[in-house]
């Protein structure tokens, strides 16, 4: 059974974070995908911070809690744009193969050029700029609904109308 770590820059998210995380994450059935949530907290930004040092900091906080042998994808708004479908099957090809994965968002200000050199995928969800919120409920929807498109279940409704 494969595992999906989604590895998170942010704690203390608004419970409409949490609560959407939650349920689309707990409508993947656990005999199909493990998945888990690693919340990483965010260094204090001031007014004098050092934001490229903050960012490298986190970045490196990131790297670590990928686990040996997990494929690590990264989120930034200059990766590849995929369907649903797609993604669909990007998850039938890590259920049939086993893979472990592990998918990291970053925090407000995304994750430093450098990261992406830890990522053996590029991925976006929007070509605009979302924030790292948002963009944790994005991504926990979009797994949901590509096993629903995996599995024909009526969530998904993308060619229906």
């Amino acid at each position: 059974m494969p595992e999906i770590h989604i590895i998170s820059l942010g704690t203390k998210m608004p419970v409409w974070v949490n609560t959407a995380v939650d349920t689309y994450l707990s409508r993947l059935p656990r005999q199909q995908f493990k998945t888990t949530l690693v919340e990483i907290p965010i260094i204090k930004r001031t007014v004098t911070a050092n934001i490229k040092n903050i960012l490298a900091k986190e970045s490196q906080q990131v790297i670590t809690k990928i686990p040996p042998g997990f494929l690590h994808i990264c989120l930034d708004r200059t990766g590849k744009l995929m369907t649903s479908e797609k993604l669909a099957q990007t998850m039938q090809n890590w259920l049939d193969n086993s893979q472990n994965v592990a998918i990291s968002i970053g925090g407000p200000e995304g994750f430093p050029s450098s990261h992406f050199q830890h990522c053996q995928q590029l991925w976006s969800l929007s070509s605009m700029t979302l924030a790292h919120p948002v963009a944790r409920v994005v991504l926990s929807e979009q797994l949901y609904r590509a096993w629903s498109i995996m599995t024909g279940h009526p969530y998904h409704r993308g060619n229906s109308y």
